[in-house]
């Protein structure tokens, strides 16, 4: 699920960020309607592509003996 959320301010949208670490900040939009924060509970796709990419990369050093 997504979570939109409004800002005006920098010291506000840093408070916004830190009331949210538990969820993934996906998207910041900057537009005439207003400054907007978007969330995520789920991990962008991008992100475990990485973290997939990280652990084979483990793996084969691993194998290889140079861990």
């Amino acid at each position: 699920m997504n979570y939109k959320i409004q800002y005006n301010t920098q010291e506000e949208r840093n408070v916004i960020v830190n009331k949210n670490l538990s969820l993934f900040l996906i998207e910041e939009q900057n537009i005439t309607e207003g400054n907007f924060l978007v969330f995520s509970d789920l991990k962008p796709l991008e992100l475990l592509l990485n973290d997939i990419r990280n652990n084979t990369d483990l793996i084969i050093f691993k194998q290889e003996g140079l861990l």
